[in-house]
């Protein structure tokens, strides 16, 4: 039997950037560990990661300690009603772990079965948007190469078959197409309204969009890496460590950046002129924005 002590201890000890082992102040049992006490325990019992929980996370999931801990937390809105995301992991052999982020409502709970289907519907269809926003690039060049007549219009074959080839999702594309698309009398798409409801914030305007969908895409992946780098577990990251860790990033992943425009952002994300940056804010800075989510929230009160 497992005494009480180490239940305490397995279920409120959580990680922090502070090197060593101290008393968890504000659960009132179980300890801090920093990522030392990590790489320690991995070591002895041969794993490669810690995946744990039952620590509320904003964005339903968190990666610290060199990326060797990884918190996922389900509950969304724990708190209280947009508190937080709730969000699960897929992990496969081969591959990195793969996150999926969503959060319900308090209206949404005291729906009938049918009004909480389609949100999740709705829910399912933003997921979606978000990642055909995170390769826009890649989808008007696709849809320019289809549109030989340079109409802006395509037929739905061919918006679905662009979809597929630039995503890769393996989904009902035509049956989508109402929801993701503006479709003619003659059942042609505006292929370009695909992108109409939402878009990525923009911390520099002067900055490409082909740099912002590729920070969007793998900012997780982005501060795996951050974490290794950040040797003393400061949250700040040198200009020469931003430079580091996007070579790394471009070299495993084969991704093409102009080094200027990286400089370019990386002076203008350095708000005070110290020579670093907050990277986490940096992240933050990259967010999808829902231009429809005003008119959601005052449909679900009238609802």
């Amino acid at each position: 039997m497992i005494c009480c002590s180490k239940v305490i201890d397995i279920l409120w000890s959580d990680p922090r950037g502070k090197r060593g082992c101290y008393p968890n102040t504000s659960r009132g049992g179980g300890c801090y560990f920093g990522p030392d006490i990590t790489s320690r325990i991995l070591n002895k019992y041969q794993l490669k990661m810690l995946i744990r929980s039952h620590e509320c996370k904003p964005e339903g999931y968190e990666i610290c300690h060199d990326g060797k801990v990884i918190t996922v937390f389900s509950a969304s809105n724990y708190y209280e009603e947009g508190s937080n995301r709730g969000a699960y992991i897929r992990v496969s052999s081969g591959t990195p772990p793969r996150f999926f982020q969503y959060q319900m409502t308090r209206a949404t709970c005291l729906r009938p079965l049918y009004q909480r289907v389609n949100a999740v519907e709705s829910s399912a269809i933003r997921m979606l948007k978000e990642r055909m926003i995170s390769r826009k690039t890649d989808l008007i060049r696709v849809f320019q190469l289809q549109d030989c007549s340079k109409s802006g219009k395509l037929s739905v074959g061919q918006w679905a078959f662009s979809m597929e080839n630039v995503l890769g999702l393996n989904l009902p594309w035509r049956s989508l197409s109402s929801r993701l698309v503006t479709t003619d009398k003659d059942g042609n798409t505006d292929y370009m309204s695909s992108f109409q409801d939402i878009h990525i914030q923009k911390p520099v305007k002067e900055v490409q969009s082909t740099l912002i969908e590729t920070v969007y895409r793998y900012r997780s992946d982005l501060q795996m890496i951050f974490n290794v780098i950040d040797s003393d577990h400061s949250g700040l990251i040198s200009m020469e460590e931003f430079r580091s860790m996007w070579k790394l990033f471009t070299s495993y992943y084969s991704v093409c950046i102009d080094d200027s425009q990286l400089d370019e952002l990386a002076e203008r994300m350095d708000l005070n002129k110290d020579g670093s940056i907050d990277f986490n804010e940096f992240l933050k800075a990259f967010y999808v924005v829902h231009k429809f989510d005003k008119l959601n929230k005052s449909d679900t009160k009238d609802a």
